[in-house]
């Protein structure tokens, strides 16, 4: 896909001026606060973040910043040796971290955690090159920090308490927020993880504004929380959110895509309060998962999407689908949105589709009240293409009720060989 360089929101405009006007007064973006070891202003535009300037326990390598931003044609290298697993870089000083450089790790077998309570936003030169498709994670949050299993802390919040940091070994199970998570924005940058790998956003409200988030075969996972609470990792990183915390909003606008399709796998999840997938400017929003054009196996499966609200999901001029494409063999995943509401229109679409050798996945629409499709061109689809060969998906609905209205339709079609899928709806 082309990359889409627009102009920056009116906020991160003004940000980056901010931060261009300190840097030519003599400030520098990235400084250790001295928690961990020496306190320094460190000099750009290429930042070399030293094993040494944190500190390290066993597999883990610990950094803590006062401030921690680039600006466009900025990096900022992690170095560690090959004993380093995960990197954890916490920023203590209380400003937003406003990424528009790249974000890189020496090493080829880390993870990489980023964390600040005060904010995260990602301008459109954000890049990030971690680790490698055997470790490569990547989180950002702006939670106040880790907790391992032993109840031991690494926070951003009170950075005094590192002295428990001997005992912080091996993988850190849960993330902890002690108030309402900041905001993290991502405004038309490209991120994207090593095939196979986590990208995960853990923070208030979530917003992505023309951006591309990749994780090919990998997982995507945001997660917005509007008040304090813990979230566990599981042994395979992945975010488990208690079903009670109350959540905050997350939007992806004006083009805004993520990506998952690959050979196999690929898993998006959404955890939202009310949630908004908005095109705009001429392209569609959306989120893509499958097993891509002439890949896959028998045996192969994509993962599944799921989008999961308290409030109300709103689809316009977007898309989301999962499926085989052209050429491709194996098992699609299922599309699953639970929410209050959800209202598809404007030439919005939901489809579980094959175009290969294998079945189509499932639509699964859990809603405790209206399900609404209105607009032409506005559906929602399990289909088997022309020339593919396989089974069409089912498409459950559970609603208060269900309006087509205005055009907006619901189908299960084949035009290859394999049976359609079949729809239902439940509700009063």
């Amino acid at each position: 896909m082309q990359f889409r360089k627009a102009f920056l929101t009116k906020w991160l405009l003004s940000g980056i001026t901010l931060l261009m006007s300190a840097q030519a007064g003599g400030a520098q973006n990235v400084t250790l606060d001295g928690t961990l070891g020496r306190a320094a202003t460190l000099i750009g535009p290429r930042y070399t973040i030293r094993q040494n300037d944190g500190q390290t326990v066993g597999s883990n390598l610990f950094h803590s910043f006062g401030r921690f931003s680039l600006i466009e044609g900025e990096q900022a290298t992690f170095q560690s040796d090959s004993r380093i697993r995960n990197i954890f870089s916490r920023v203590t000083g209380g400003s937003p971290a406003m990424i528009d450089g790249l974000i890189s790790t020496q090493s080829t077998n880390v993870n990489f955690y980023l964390i600040n309570p005060s904010g995260i936003l990602f301008g459109a030169n954000a890049e990030l090159d971690i680790g490698s498709a055997t470790r490569g994670s990547f989180f950002a949050t702006t939670w106040d920090g880790l907790t391992w299993a032993n109840g031991n802390q690494f926070s951003a919040t009170h950075p005094d308490r590192s002295p428990t940091l001997l005992t912080l070994v091996g993988d850190p199970s849960s993330f902890a927020a002690l108030r309402s998570p900041a905001a993290i924005k991502l405004s038309e940058p490209q991120l994207e993880v090593f095939r196979g790998q986590n990208l995960v956003l853990l923070g208030g409200d979530i917003q992505l504004d023309g951006a591309i988030v990749t994780a090919l075969g990998g997982r995507v996972e945001l997660a917005a929380a509007a008040e304090a609470g813990t979230a566990r990792l599981d042994n395979r990183l992945r975010l488990q959110v208690p079903a009670g915390l109350a959540r905050a909003d997350v939007a992806l606008l004006n083009g805004a895509i993520v990506g998952v399709t690959s050979q196999g796998g690929g898993e998006i999840t959404i955890l939202a309060r009310n949630l908004d997938i908005l095109g705009g400017n001429g392209f569609k929003s959306g989120m893509v998962a499958g097993i891509g054009e002439f890949s896959g196996s028998v045996n192969a499966r994509s993962g599944d999407i799921t989008l999961d609200a308290t409030g109300d999901i709103t689809l316009t001029d977007s898309v989301i689908a999962n499926g085989l494409r052209f050429g491709a063999r194996g098992q699609s995943g299922d599309i699953t949105m639970r929410g209050r509401s959800l209202t598809v229109g404007e030439g919005a679409s939901i489809g579980a589709v094959t175009q290969g050798r294998g079945n189509a996945g499932n639509i699964f629409l859990q809603v405790s009240d209206r399900v609404t499709l209105t607009g032409a061109n506005t559906s929602l689809l399990s289909n088997v293409a022309f020339g593919a060969v396989g089974q069409g998906g089912k498409i459950s609905i559970q609603a208060r009720s269900l309006h087509l209205i205005n055009g907006g339709a619901l189908t299960a079609t084949t035009f290859g060989r394999g049976n359609a899928g079949n729809d239902r709806h439940s509700g009063e």
